[in-house]
C-alpha cells in the first residue's frame, strides 16, 4: 500500500500508540516467520491500519508479546503476534506491493523498482498461492485503471472507482474466508471510498512528478492547468477540497455505524483525524511525502 492512512499523533493517546507499533512490529515479524527477512521492507502504515481494523471487525484480537525488534534488538516491546488472519494480511500486502512496484516499473520511475521487483518475486508468488482470489482481483482492477489512463480520462470518479473496488473486494475476500460478515453496507462504502482516498492522495502527492515526466494523472488532466505545484493547488484548491472531503466524511458516516469494540479508539483516530492531517500535508507542501515516523 502507499503509506496514506496514519494516525495523528497530536490526539493520539498512549495505549493506541502502543497498540498501532504493536501491529505494525507484528506485520513485520509475521512477514519474516513466512516469507524471511526480504520483504520486511514492504511493511507501511496502510496495512497496519487494515490489520488492526480486520482484527477488531472480526473479533479476533491476536496475542501480544513483549520481543526485540530487528531495528532495536536492546529494546523489547511488545509485538502482535501471528494468526491465520495476521498471515493473511501479510500475503494481501505483498501482492499489493509487487503491484505497485509493477505500476512503478510501467511509469518508468527508476531502477530501485526494478531491483525491488526482483527481491520481492519469489515472495509474490507464495503470496500469490495462498490468495489466488485476491491476485486475481488485484489483476482485474489493475487492468481496467490502465485502460482508464491510456484513454487520458478526466473522470476523477472513474479512475478513483478503481481502486475503490480493488481495495473493498480484497478487504471481503478476507474476511469471508474468516468467517465475518462481509455483507454490512456500511463495511463496503467504508472501505470502497478509503481505496478510493488512498488514490487521490497518490495522484495528489505524485502531480510534480508525473508533469515533469509527462504521465496520467486524473488531476492534471481533469484541470488542464499546471504550471507550478504550488499554483495547481491554490488554483484548483476548492474543486479538490470537495472531491477529498466528500471522500472522507462518507468514510466517517461508514464506520460511525460499524459496531467496534477492541481497537476502536486507535481506528477514530486514524479516520476522524489522520486523514484530513495527511491530506492537509499533501495540500500545503511541495515536496512529495515520505514515510513518517510513528
Amino acid at each position: 500500500m502507499y503509506g496514506y492512512i496514519t494516525p495523528d499523533k497530536s490526539n493520539l493517546l498512549n495505549k493506541d500508540f502502543l497498540l498501532f507499533r504493536a501491529f505494525y512490529c507484528g506485520i513485520c515479524k509475521t512477514t519474516a516467520k513466512y516469507l524471511g527477512n526480504i520483504p520486511r521492507f514492504t511493511t507501511n502504515y496502510d496495512i497496519t491500519f487494515l490489520s488492526v481494523f480486520l482484527h477488531a471487525y472480526l473479533s479476533n484480537i491476536p496475542e501480544f508479546s513483549s520481543q526485540n525488534c530487528i531495528l532495536n534488538p536492546f529494546k523489547k516491546k511488545q509485538i502482535a503476534q501471528p494468526n491465520s488472519l495476521l498471515k493473511d494480511i501479510v500475503y494481501l500486502n505483498i501482492i499489493l506491493a509487487s503491484n505497485n512496484i509493477k505500476d512503478k516499473i510501467i511509469d518508468k520511475d527508476g531502477i530501485k523498482y526494478n531491483t525491488a521487483s526482483f527481491l520481492i518475486s519469489k515472495h509474490y508468488k507464495k503470496s500469490k498461492a495462498a490468495l489466488p482470489e485476491i491476485d486475481e482481483i488485484i489483476k482485474e482492477e489493475y487492468k481496467q485503471l490502465l485502460m482508464l489512463e491510456k484513454e487520458n480520462s478526466p473522470s476523477l470518479d472513474r479512475t478513483s472507482d478503481c481502486f475503490g473496488k480493488m481495495l473493498l473486494r480484497c478487504v471481503i475476500s478476507i474476511i469471508k474466508k474468516h468467517k465475518g460478515n462481509y455483507q454490512d453496507i456500511n463495511l463496503k462504502n467504508l472501505f470502497y471510498n478509503l481505496g478510493k482516498y488512498i488514490y487521490y492522495m497518490d495522484a495528489l502527492d505524485d502531480l510534480k512528478d508525473d508533469y515533469k515526466h509527462k504521465r496520467y494523472n486524473p488531476f492534471l488532466i481533469k484541470f488542464n492547468n499546471y504550471s507550478k505545484r504550488e499554483q495547481f493547488i491554490k488554483d484548483n484548491k476548492s474543486d479538490i477540497e470537495y472531491v477529498v472531503n466528500i471522500t472522507i466524511n462518507q468514510i466517517i458516516e461508514s464506520f460511525n455505524r460499524l459496531i467496534i469494540g477492541e481497537g476502536r479508539d486507535l481506528l477514530s483516530n486514524i479516520i476522524y483525524y489522520g486523514l484530513r492531517r495527511k491530506f492537509g500535508l499533501i495540500m500545503t507542501t511541495n515536496k512529495k511525502q515520505h514515510k513518517e515516523k510513528i
